[in-house]
C-alpha cells in the first residue's frame, strides 16, 4: 500500500475496500483524530440488493462481518514515522480492541468500534478497517462546557474507567497484545517499547530501562549522557541492582488492561445528551498495572500522575492526586493558572462516585510515577524526532538536554546514586 501522498492513499483505500468487501467507494475524507495514523472516513456506495453481510476471507482474528447496510467506515493507515513498533502495532491494537470490547460490554451503550479487516506491517503495510462511530470529539467542546456539563461527561468517563479496572484479562504476563495461532488474545511485543511479552511487571520495567539506555547511546544529542557523570551513575544504578530494588515493591501487581490514552481527543460524545458514544485509539493499550493508566491518561482532566520534579503548581497537583484532594491547603480551586483546579476536583469526585481506584487508592503510585518519568527522561522521544531537532537552534537543543540531564541527576540522587 502506497501511503506517500493523500492521492496515493485514496487509491489504495479504494482498492482495499473493493478487494476485502467487494464494495465501491463514493467519497473519502481525512479525519484529524490520530497523529500516529492516517485516518480516513470512507463512504460506501450502497450494496447491491440481495447481497449478504461480508466477512473477509480467510477470517482474521478480532474481525466481524461488515453489514451490507453499512454506509461509512474508517480506514486507518499506520504512519511508519510514528515512534511505534510498526511490525506488531496493528495486531496489538486489534487484540486490544477485542479485550476492551469485552471489558466495556456492561457500559449502557456500545462504545468500542468493530474491526472488519486489518493487515500488519509484517505482511506489507499496516492498516485497520473499522466501524465508523458517530459523535463529536470531546476535545472540541469540553473547555466551553458549564460545570454541570463537565460533571456529567466526567461521570461517564469515570464509569468507563471503573469497568476497565474491574476487568480481569484472561492473559498471562505483561506487555503488548496479539493473537496466538488459534486466534486467542495473548500478551506479546509492545507497540511502545519494542519488547515483550514479560513474565513479571518488574521484567517489563527493567526491559524499558535498558531499552532507553540503548536508545540514549544512539542519540547524537544525548550521546548516552557521556559528557557528564550521569552515564556512569546510570550504569552503576543498573549493575548494582538499584533499579531492581526500586521495583521490588511492585512485583505483585496483577496484570491489568490499560487503555493508555484516555483523553479528550479519543472520546466521542452526543452533544444533545452528553453521553459518550465512543472510546477510540488503542495504539498504546497494554497489559501493565492498575497504576499505569494514570501515567498515560487524563491529562486534560488534570488527573495525570507526573514525576516529582515539576514546578510548584504541578507538584501541588501531584500531591493533591496522591491524597485524594483532601489537603485543601495545596490549592485554591478559584485560582487562575495552568491547572483548572475545579475540573481536577470534579474528576476526583467522578472517580469516587464510580468507585474507581484513584491514584490516592493505589499504594506506591507516587514513587512508581517517579520511576516512570525517570525512564522517559533517560531517552526523551522528541530528542530523536527529525522535525523537533530541525526546528531548534543548537543552543535551544542544549538547553533542553541540560534540563533533562538535571532531572536524571536529581532522580539518581533521590535513590542514592
Amino acid at each position: 500500500m502506497d501511503h506517500s501522498s493523500l492521492e496515493a492513499r485514496h487509491v489504495a483505500i479504494k482498492d482495499l475496500v473493493k478487494q476485502s468487501f467487494g464494495r465501491e467507494v463514493s467519497s473519502i475524507d481525512s479525519l484529524g483524530r490520530d497523529s500516529n495514523n492516517y485516518a480516513h472516513l470512507v463512504s460506501l456506495v450502497e450494496a447491491p440488493v440481495g447481497s449478504a453481510d461480508h466477512a473477509v476471507s480467510p477470517p482474521k482474528p478480532g474481525t466481524k462481518l461488515l453489514p451490507r447496510s453499512t454506509q461509512n467506515i474508517v480506514v486507518r493507515i499506520s504512519n511508519p514515522d510514528a515512534m511505534l513498533n510498526d511490525v506488531v502495532r496493528v495486531e496489538s491494537e486489534v487484540a486490544s480492541i477485542t479485550l476492551m470490547r469485552d471489558a466495556l460490554s456492561a457500559f449502557p451503550t456500545r462504545i468500542v468500534p468493530d474491526v472488519y479487516d486489518w493487515n500488519t506491517a509484517a505482511k506489507g503495510h499496516g492498516w485497520i478497517v473499522q466501524e465508523y462511530m458517530s459523535g463529536e470529539l470531546l476535545g472540541d467542546r469540553f473547555s466551553k462546557f458549564s460545570e454541570s456539563q463537565k460533571e456529567h461527561v466526567l461521570d461517564e468517563v469515570a464509569q468507563i474507567l471503573h469497568l476497565i479496572q474491574s476487568y480481569t484479562p484472561n492473559v498471562t504476563g505483561f506487555g503488548g497484545l496479539n493473537f496466538d495461532h488459534e486466534g486467542k488474545v495473548v500478551t506479546g511485543a509492545s507497540s511502545l517499547w519494542f519488547g515483550g511479552p514479560f513474565a513479571t511487571y518488574t521484567d517489563m520495567y527493567m526491559f524499558i530501562f535498558r531499552k532507553q539506555m540503548e536508545i540514549a547511546a544512539s542519540s547524537s544529542l544525548v550521546n548516552g549522557w557521556k559528557d557528564s557523570d550521569v552515564a556512569s551513575r546510570l550504569e552503576t544504578f543498573d549493575q548494582s541492582g538499584g533499579f531492581v530494588k526500586l521495583l521490588s515493591s511492585y512485583h505483585e501487581f496483577r496484570p491489568a488492561l490499560v487503555h493508555g490514552d484516555i483523553s479528550l481527543e479519543n472520546v466521542l460524545f452526543d452533544p444533545e445528551t452528553l453521553k459518550v458514544t465512543a472510546l477510540l485509539d488503542y495504539d498504546f493499550t497494554q497489559i501493565a498495572s492498575p497504576a499505569d493508566e494514570y501515567f498515560y491518561s487524563f491529562l486534560q482532566f488534570h488527573g495525570l500522575v507526573i514525576g516529582p520534579l515539576e514546578d510548584a503548581e504541578m507538584e501541588n497537583l501531584r500531591l493533591a492526586l496522591l491524597n485524594g484532594f483532601k489537603d485543601k491547603s495545596l490549592y485554591d480551586a478559584a485560582a487562575e493558572g495552568h491547572i483548572d483546579w475545579k475540573t481536577a476536583e470534579m474528576w476526583q469526585s467522578a472517580m469516587k462516585k464510580a468507585t474507581v481506584k484513584s491514584p490516592a487508592d493505589i499504594e506506591g503510585i507516587g514513587e512508581l510515577g517517579a520511576i516512570c518519568w525517570f525512564l522517559l527522561d533517560v531517552s526523551p522521544p522528541w530528542f530523536l524526532l527529525p522535525k523537533w531537532l530541525a526546528k531548534r537552534t543548537e543552543e535551544e537543543k542544549q538547553t533542553q538536554k541540560m534540563k533533562i540531564q538535571g532531572n536524571l541527576d536529581k532522580y539518581l540522587a533521590r535513590w542514592g546514586y
